[in-house]
């Protein structure tokens, strides 16, 4: 199989111009820093990654110069025959002064959630964390928190370090819609099942309360978050359960 190079763009104003980095050979493994986002409805929200451009160039110089003019988020170049893929035209703003981290291999962004261990508050009855990642849409395989936990929260373990691109929550649509409120969104490197976890980056929010119109919510972070854990948690202390009926991490192994 060809080996390909896959970048992902990271935009920041103190950045050093891609043209220099290019040049001298040394890509910058410097992220910019991005504030958290805001969960949205999946009505509204477009994932970068399901639009993409392929076209053939001379050189990764070209193809990189030609996915910033693009305002792509992201490119792979083909070295073997000079395909140039770039993710996401026209979600950034026009730029040649992008900074980019090289990632390893054909990993390509998609779901890496299904099947991996989670923990969580106490749960109510049989309706355990696991069954957030289940495949399964419906409200009867849904992840419940017991009544009582003024902190609740749910952790997933991607069983290895990752870069986090998107979470999709689908909070519970028949019962109890507007419990799903004032939640955070945290990515870490260290496992932690006792509810604190300032540790982690914050990686996305959610006011709310949730509407069963909005759907899915998508919390989108186009620079992407690298780390292990992924935590879901409501941080206003109240005796709600938490509740969702699908989580899905959207990323790609490193």
């Amino acid at each position: 199989m060809v080996a390909m190079k896959r970048y992902t763009w990271l935009w920041a104003a103190a950045c050093l111009s891609l043209s220099l980095s290019l040049t001298l050979g040394l890509p910058s493994m410097k992220a910019a820093v991005v504030a958290s986002v805001e969960c949205q409805s999946l009505q509204s929200s477009q994932s970068p990654f399901n639009v993409m451009t392929v076209t053939t160039v001379a050189s990764e110089i070209r193809c990189a110069i030609r996915s910033g003019h693009r305002g792509a988020v992201q490119y792979m170049f083909n070295d073997q025959d000079g395909t140039c893929v770039s993710f996401g035209d026209g979600v950034t703003h026009d730029s040649r002064s992008a900074s980019f981290v090289t990632l390893s291999g054909l990993n390509a962004v998609q779901v890496i959630s299904i099947g991996k261990q989670t923990y969580g508050s106490p749960h109510h009855g049989t309706l355990s964390p696991d069954l957030a990642i289940d495949d399964n849409d419906a409200d009867e395989s849904s992840y419940r928190s017991a009544i009582g936990e003024l902190y609740p929260w749910w952790l997933l373990d991607l069983n290895q370090t990752c870069v986090i691109n998107e979470v999709h929550i689908l909070p519970r649509r028949n019962c109890c819609a507007h419990s799903f409120h004032d939640v955070e969104v945290r990515v870490g490197n260290s496992l932690r099942t006792d509810g604190y976890f300032s540790s982690y980056k914050l990686f996305a929010t959610y006011e709310g309360p949730y509407k069963v119109a909005e759907d899915r919510l998508v919390c989108l972070r186009m620079d992407g978050v690298t780390g292990r854990y992924v935590t879901i948690q409501r941080v206003t202390p109240e005796n709600y359960n938490l509740q969702f009926a699908d989580v899905r991490v959207i990323g790609m192994t490193l």
